[in-house]
């Protein structure tokens, strides 16, 4: 998703192909280096995620690395 300009609508599409029941799995860096070889755009919080996510009916957001400075996030998000 950081590396997507229009993220809202990239979860808006995401969201409208899954199926009743259906889940996308996401990853996102947090607090990791900028990639220079393809444009990056965003770093997510975990409530910029569960923002930017919630017209899904249940979201999932793990953490890596230490609460206060996460390196990453792991998010399962289900249509119902």
């Amino acid at each position: 998703m950081e590396h997507i300009y229009s993220y809202e609508t990239a979860i808006k599409n995401i969201y409208n192909g899954l199926k009743q029941g259906g889940i996308t799995i996401l990853s996102v860096p947090a607090f990791y280096p900028i990639d220079n070889e393809q444009k990056d755009y965003w770093r997510f919080t975990k409530d910029s995620l569960r923002e930017m996510l919630k017209q899904f009916d249940k979201t999932i957001i793990k953490h890596q690395g230490l609460k206060k400075f996460p390196f990453s996030y792991f998010i399962i998000a289900k249509k119902e």
